[in-house]
């Protein structure tokens, strides 16, 4: 007997039936790479191999609260890779019961500064797509279910890379500080990125990926904060450069503004009466 579903209900899951390659089998296995700060060991499922909460940079509490972000501590051994790190503290957001599960977030800490790997294999030269979660600058993680990097890994013979960084007033408050150290307070996220492009231009290739093809993709009004990144690049050095792919973007950077004089219509305009009004002053012409 067929069930009748909403149209939304059936988007969120089939979406969440994306998480895995169709066909893939459940197996999996331990992988170990060796980046500038240690060994990490990874799973490997379904073809791709995940590495999760890796740390790009020092914890960001204490004393470095609103400071640029520092060199993360190498670890002795072989450290697990295989648990998501911590989100950026935010606000919690309001409830959904369909689309919770898209931005779902782990524990808040300040010690926030990781990323999430997902390779089809730790040889090769794929490019790196590096994805910087929405959010509008203060809340969501790159650990959230909806950017899984398992099936763009997979089908789009890339190393998928997500991000957390600082948001909101940890991220981008400007303090009144005579301290000089202070004074990147309001760019510290911009920074947190800048640092994580660095890390992986000098790990790419641990991980399968071409460190001169790092790119960069955002959703919405966070390509802006990827474009930031880009006089950044001296500091990043990511040699073939960023790819802003984001509709958001194209329309915010390239779009025309309407001239003030066409955004309201003509005193007298007889639109009330159900015919259309006659051009705004300025831009009438003679027939």
């Amino acid at each position: 007997m067929p069930i009748a579903i909403g149209r939304r209900t059936a988007m969120l899951t089939t979406g969440a039936s994306l998480v895995a390659p169709a066909g893939a089998s459940a197996q999996t296995a331990a992988t170990v790479v060796e980046t500038t700060g240690g060994k990490l060991r990874g799973v490997a499922a379904n073809g791709i191999t995940c590495f999760k909460g890796v740390p790009y940079a020092a914890s960001t509490a204490g004393s470095n609260r609103f400071l640029p972000p520092t060199a993360a501590a190498s670890w002795p051994g072989v450290r697990d890779a295989t648990a998501f790190g911590s989100s950026a503290p935010q606000l919690p957001a309001s409830a959904d019961p369909l689309g919770a599960w898209y931005g779902a977030l782990q524990p808040i800490s300040e010690d926030c500064l990781s990323l999430n790997v997902w390779t089809a294999g730790t040889t090769g030269k794929r490019p790196v797509m590096v994805w910087l979660h929405g959010g509008a600058w203060v809340s969501c993680a790159g650990s959230a279910p909806g950017f899984d990097g398992t099936v763009l890994a997979h089908d789009g013979e890339v190393v998928v890379v997500t991000i957390n960084h600082r948001l909101n007033l940890f991220g981008y408050i400007r303090l009144d500080d005579p301290d000089d150290r202070f004074a990147q307070s309001g760019n510290a996220g911009v920074l947190d990125m800048v640092a994580a492009l660095r890390w992986i231009r000098d790990n790419a290739a641990a991980f399968g990926g071409d460190p001169d093809n790092v790119r960069s993709s955002a959703s919405r009004a966070v390509a802006p904060r990827s474009a930031r990144c880009l006089p950044a690049r001296r500091h990043a050095a990511c040699s073939t450069g960023q790819l802003l792919r984001a509709a958001r973007a194209a329309c915010v950077l390239l779009r025309r503004r309407r001239p003030p004089h066409r955004r309201t219509p003509w005193r007298g305009s007889s639109r009330s009466a159900g015919r259309p009004g006659p051009r705004c002053r300025p831009c009438r012409r003679k027939r």
